[in-house]
């Protein structure tokens, strides 16, 4: 995952944004000053919502995964979380009330401003597209995925700000506050969407051609050799305990042993041609056990891998949620060995119950010496 600083990228669309409406000045002397003042508010308006659902956690997260998940049955996932009694009532409650109250600006201020798409089914339409492209762009982050139920409370939230503004302007259309928002609206007639496509689709063009910068930076060729990967991983004081290598799936792994520690880091292969280090890892002192697992979260799967150094076991054996998986080993060698499969977290029962020693029925691994015998040297760490 690459991050990217929210602060950067308010500096970035402030800065189109200024260049575009300097262009618009220019074209369209004499300037409303009081109805420019709006504009440029809804333009701060958009960096909040950008900001609250893109950049959650004061950052955005670029996640290169292939996997996409999309919910498109409506309100399946909210009735789920309203159920899931593992869940706050209130995470629930927010994520329904926040989408429609996050919107209702949006209603308010198309009509306010541009009196020429005071209709409900144009806003109904400029409401549904906002949020199909915050959707869309959710896709390519590791904390989200594209769920139909939000476009609808999106939705629902651009509907209540255009019912609210239509009240708001029968109440008071002949007072000096209907005449104040006669005074902002612009005789627009053509297509919004189009209107709006060249500043949002050149912010969004920048910030991914400085987000592949960023990524081309933080990345390692694909084509490089191990040895050369595990300087990158492990650095050049370290790669000295460099020991072996392994590959899964999408990942790479480096095990090294300075003779105190086991340690087990990991690079993912993005864009199918470069390597991102994550800066991820597992590690273990070696005097407290044999071997240790380094999880792997890919949004709602697990898997993981088992590693560590191999006394006298010939096999080991890993059962993964009922999946069984055998492979050979070295006696006192280093081992790697992957999980045989990723698994829906909302599967597991009591996969942790593992690494605190407790019954664990998600999760078995053993270890058979060459008679076929399980051994009982090999002690999780």
């Amino acid at each position: 995952m690459i991050g990217i600083s929210f602060i950067f990228s308010v500096i970035l669309f402030t800065l189109i944004w200024v260049i575009f409406r300097i262009k618009f000045y220019i074209k369209n002397k004499p300037i409303n000053k009081i109805r420019e003042v709006f504009i440029n508010l809804f333009f701060i308006y958009f960096l909040i919502l950008v900001n609250l659902t893109m950049f959650k956690y004061g950052e955005l997260m670029l996640d290169f995964d292939t996997r996409f998940y999309i919910n498109y049955i409506p309100f399946i996932e909210t009735i789920r979380m309203f159920n899931n009694d593992f869940a706050d009532i209130h995470i629930a409650l927010y994520n329904v009330i926040g989408n429609i109250l996050l919107f209702i600006p949006l209603g308010f201020g198309i009509p306010l401003l541009f009196n020429k798409k005071n209709k409900l089914s144009k806003i109904i339409l400029y409401g549904f597209t906002a949020s199909l492209t915050i959707e869309v762009l959710q896709l390519f982050t590791p904390y989200n995925f594209t769920d139909i139920d939000d476009i609808i409370f999106n939705t629902l939230g651009t509907i209540l700000g255009f019912i609210i503004f239509t009240i708001v302007y029968i109440l008071f259309k002949n007072t000096k506050i209907g005449d104040f928002i006669k005074s902002l609206n612009s005789h627009f007639d053509g297509n919004l969407i189009l209107k709006t496509i060249n500043p949002i689709a050149t912010m969004i063009l920048l910030f991914a051609l400085l987000s592949f910068g960023l990524l081309y930076n933080e990345t390692i060729a694909d084509n490089s050799s191990d040895d050369k990967l595990a300087i990158e991983v492990l650095g050049n004081t370290r790669v000295e305990d460099y020991r072996i290598s392994r590959d899964f799936e999408n990942y790479k792994f480096f095990l090294s042993d300075d003779n105190e520690f086991i340690e087990l880091r990991n690079i993912k292969r993005i864009l199918n041609n470069r390597w991102y280090y994550g800066k991820f890892n597992t590690s273990f002192e070696i005097k407290n056990g044999d071997y240790s697992i380094m999880t792997l979260n890919e949004d709602k799967l697990i898997s993981g891998v088992v590693f560590g150094k191999n006394k006298d076991a010939h096999i080991i054996e890993i059962n993964f949620k009922g999946v069984k998986y055998l492979e050979n080993l070295i006696e006192n060698s280093y081992f790697i060995v992957p999980f045989p499969n990723f698994e829906k977290a909302d599967n597991l029962t009591d996969f942790y119950n593992f690494f605190s020693g407790e019954e664990c029925t998600d999760l078995e691994i053993k270890f058979y010496n060459k008679d076929g015998n399980e051994c009982s040297n090999m002690k999780f760490a």
